[in-house]
């Protein structure tokens, strides 16, 4: 499949400026569009009407009078509807800014029915106030030779944008409303909550498909895992049984991105909304990207947004297989592995499990042999290792979690 060509424009200034990660993660967004050539220019202040000073907009009309090939172009900046409408007036050529790239990837990409809405929403928001100037001759209503004159196009195209934004949002709260029937369900079964954060293409759905089949679970309950940026945009929660004693709940959820536009972070805050339910966060950090460190603060900057910064954290720092670093390796709150290997995911049931329920420590126990409470509590926090049975007693060889020893100290033998 040839990609569409595009060239590629940012513009900096004293208050804004792009880092060489930006600009190669602006490549990395428009994975279906090549990018042919980019052009940059420094200005004191941006020009209100087109972005760029006029030296520079006649350069690139010349550039692209010369250049058949490129069929689009792409900004860093945002673009100001006005800018947007100039500029597209003047190079006759079609132009997306970051904002409506990811919009358009994003809406490619969404798979389940609530995604595919908060999508329709954020696009039709970014819509809504392009209209002025989008059309270059408004053409007019007329109802019939007494009524006068009828409405511009623009308005009855602003009308229905309304009216269909009006119906999405409905959808979405009948969609929210089941989400919390199903968040309460979850809470009704005790069980904790672990959430795979970080930035997008960083392996979580990876992990959380590894996670799953290390653990037993059917290959049906895989979720959708691709080396793409964005292939993940609804959250999907898994029921995790590492041993009848070490159960939870983890969730795979939306990754982030630098300098998320506005109407997404508005039309994913439902979503982004469960990260604040979980009991733990699992940070998984693409170690072979030489940008992982501004990727760790994107994460940062985003949890602190959405009020969930207090929640305590591990970070696993993942690809470590495409790294010349030791790995796995384990520090305190910090993992180093690849999810394609199965010691890594056996770390990192570990290291949850006791930041989860505790350390495991190996005791014995002698009890009364009609004691059957004893071993019923025993089964949910701990196994049998080896059993004596003697004349009134079993002396028990088991491992179990840290607190059940504390809960049941008249039996435990010191």
């Amino acid at each position: 499949m040839d990609l569409e060509q595009a060239l590629l424009i940012y513009a900096s200034s004293d208050a804004q400026t792009y880092e060489p990660a930006q600009i190669d993660e602006m490549y990395a967004e428009a994975d279906q569009i090549a990018i042919v050539d980019a052009v940059n220019q420094k200005l004191e202040h941006f020009v209100t009407a087109t972005l760029l000073g006029s030296g520079k907009v006649n350069e690139i009309q010349e550039y692209l009078q010369t250049h058949d090939e490129i069929t689009l172009v792409l900004f860093m900046n945002p673009l100001s509807p006005l800018q947007h409408r100039n500029l597209t007036n003047y190079w006759k050529i079609p132009i997306l800014d970051r904002t409506q790239l990811i919009l358009e990837i994003f809406h490619d990409r969404a798979r389940s029915r609530e995604a595919q809405l908060q999508i329709e929403a954020a696009q039709l928001k970014n819509e809504l106030p392009r209209l002025a100037g989008g059309y270059q001759a408004l053409g007019r209503q007329r109802g019939g030779k007494n009524k006068g004159q009828g409405e511009k196009q623009i308005e009855v195209d602003r009308r229905h944008i309304k009216k269909r934004l009006a119906d999405v949002n409905r959808a979405l709260k009948a969609l929210e409303a089941q989400r919390s029937v199903r968040k309460k369900a979850r809470s009704r079964s005790q069980l904790p909550l672990v959430a795979l954060i970080g930035y997008t293409n960083a392996g979580k759905s990876t992990i959380m498909n590894e996670v799953l089949k290390y653990c037993g679970s059917n290959e049906e309950k895989q979720v959708y895992a691709e080396n793409m940026l964005f292939a993940t945009l609804e959250t999907s929660v898994r029921h995790i049984v590492y041993s009848e004693f070490q159960q939870f709940l983890l969730t795979d959820t939306v990754g982030f991105v630098s300098n998320l536009p506005h109407e997404l972070i508005e039309a994913f805050h439902a979503t982004l909304e469960d990260i604040k339910d979980a009991d733990l966060l699992v940070q998984v950090v693409d170690r072979s990207d030489p940008h992982y460190e501004e990727q760790c603060e994107v994460t940062r900057s985003t949890l602190q947004q959405l009020g969930a910064s207090a929640i305590p954290m591990i970070t696993i720092f993942n690809k470590a297989d495409r790294c010349d670093i030791e790995w796995p390796r384990k520090s305190v709150d910090t993992l180093t592995i690849s999810a394609a290997h199965v010691n890594g995911i056996e770390m990192l049931l570990d290291v949850i499990c006791e930041r989860l329920y505790g350390p495991l420590v190996e005791a014995e126990f002698v009890i009364p042999y009609e004691n059957n409470q004893f071993l019923y509590e025993l089964r949910k926090h701990g196994r049998i290792i080896h059993v004596d049975y003697l004349e009134n007693v079993m002396r028990l060889h088991i491992l179990c979690l840290s607190k059940f020893l504390n809960n049941n100290p008249e039996y435990l033998q010191k």
